[in-house]
C-alpha cells in the first residue's frame, strides 16, 4: 500500500515540476460541514484558527471512503521563515460520525509538501531538525516542521483539522508560488505570499 503511495506521489511530483499540474480548482465541499465556514472544531482545539481560504480542492479519499478536503489558508514569510497555512476535512456519510482513519488510507501524505517558485525555478521543503534532503532523507521527513505530525496521523469523520508548515524564505521575493499540499490534490497555483 505504501509503495503503490509513493508511486502516485512521485507522478504527481514530476508533473507538478514539470509544469503539466492543473491548478487546484476550488470545488464546493461536502454539504453537511464545507470547512470554509469556520464553524468547525479543530484538533487543537485553538479557538483563534485563520479561517480565511485562498483555494480549496475536494477528491475521493484514497481507501477511507468518502471525500478529503484540503484548503489552502495562507502563505507567509516573516521570521526568517515562509509558513503555510492550511486545514483537511475527512467526510465519509456511510462512517459513523465518531469514525476516525489514518492518513495513509484516507489518502493525505503531508510529508510530500512542497512549494515550488516558478519564476525563480526553486522547490522548498518544509524544514527539518535531524538529516537532510541531500543526505538522511528519511530522518528529514520524519522530523519536518510540520502539524499535524505527517505518520499515521488520526482524522476524526466531519473534524476540520488545522495544518501548518514551516519552509526556508524564498529567494527573490516571489508574489506568488505554487504550493502542493500532498497527492492526489493538484497544486495551488498562483497562491499570494504575504510579507511581513
Amino acid at each position: 500500500m505504501r509503495i503503490l503511495k509513493y508511486m502516485v506521489i512521485a507522478g504527481l511530483g514530476l508533473a507538478l515540476l514539470s509544469g503539466c499540474g492543473s491548478p487546484g480548482g476550488t470545488q464546493t465541499p461536502g454539504a453537511n460541514n464545507p470547512p470554509a465556514s469556520g464553524t468547525h472544531p479543530t484538533d487543537s482545539g485553538t479557538a483563534n484558527v485563520d479561517m480565511s481560504v485562498m483555494a480549496e480542492a475536494t477528491v475521493g479519499a484514497f481507501l477511507a471512503g468518502g471525500t478529503v478536503t484540503v484548503v489552502l489558508r495562507s502563505v507567509v514569510v516573516g521570521n526568517n521563515m515562509m509558513t503555510v497555512r492550511f486545514a483537511i476535512q475527512w467526510d465519509n456519510d456511510d462512517a459513523r460520525d465518531d469514525a476516525t482513519d489514518t492518513d495513509v488510507r484516507v489518502g493525505i501524505a503531508l510529508e510530500d509538501l512542497m512549494v515550488v517558485d516558478r519564476e525563480g525555478l526553486v522547490a522548498y521543503r518544509p524544514l527539518c531538525t535531524k538529516g537532510s534532503y541531500a543526505g538522511d532523507v528519511g530522518d528529514c521527513r520524519n522530523s519536518q516542521l510540520i502539524s499535524p505530525s505527517a505518520w499515521m496521523f488520526q482524522f476524526r469523520n466531519h473534524v476540520l483539522v488545522e495544518g501548518f508548515a514551516l519552509l526556508p524564505v524564498p529567494q527573490g521575493h516571489p508574489a506568488t508560488v505554487e504550493v502542493f499540499i500532498s497527492a492526489p490534490f493538484p497544486p495551488f497555483t498562483n497562491a499570494t505570499v504575504t510579507y511581513e
